[in-house]
């Protein structure tokens, strides 16, 4: 099943659960607030990511900011990423669409429309 993760404040968010109601896509919402994705899914989404891994993180975010992060990514290893994005769910890019294989960060994934 679809996991959304993402907070109930955020537009973004807000717009995407919209459009998967229009679309009649059940999903399981997840309140990052309140809980992240399991490292295992995180790292996963960072080593597909590769280079492009930051595209996970909100960068534009105060904790971002705070734990300077812009200064020091590079050096990070994945499991330092995982594990800080798995501590505070504020800085994951939102919302993140999750389903088995597949994952899509911040816009609707194209593979469920098309499957619709």
């Amino acid at each position: 099943m679809l996991t959304v993760y993402g907070i109930p404040n955020c537009t973004t968010c807000k717009k995407a659960r919209e459009k998967l109601a229009q679309l009649n896509i059940d999903y399981q919402w997840v309140n990052l607030k309140e809980q992240t994705p399991s490292i295992d899914t995180l790292k996963w989404i960072l080593e597909s990511e590769g280079e492009n891994s930051r595209k996970l993180f909100n960068t534009s975010g105060e904790r971002y900011r705070e734990l300077q992060l812009k200064n020091r990514f590079s050096e990070l290893t994945i499991d330092e990423k995982a594990e800080l994005l798995a501590d505070n769910g504020m800085l994951i890019k939102r919302p993140l669409f999750v389903d088995d294989n597949r994952y899509a960060i911040r816009e609707l994934p194209t593979w469920l429309v098309e499957e619709k």
